[in-house]
């Protein structure tokens, strides 16, 4: 769930994110900046490092809620 909240605000922010990478002089570099600047651990930080552009379209940010939605659903049936 922690990875799929990461990669919304990660589209939410798509603006930000990109100034950061292109801005970084190293992939190190910009992990450390996302990490940063989004407070995201580092297993959050890569997975929207990894993020493929096209996740940032409308209907992908869509499809990305309707899965944090069911994740944090299952989550909660589980803790009953």
């Amino acid at each position: 769930m922690r990875i799929f909240e990461a990669i919304l605000l990660a589209v939410d922010r798509r603006t930000e994110l990109l100034d950061l990478v292109a801005s970084s002089t190293s992939l190190d570099e910009s992990l450390q900046a996302v990490s940063r600047e989004f407070d995201l651990d580092d297993i959050q930080a890569q997975a929207v490092l990894d993020l493929q552009v096209r996740r940032f379209a409308t209907n992908e940010r869509a499809k990305i809620v309707e899965i944090l939605a069911s994740a944090r659903e299952h989550v909660a049936h589980l803790r009953g």
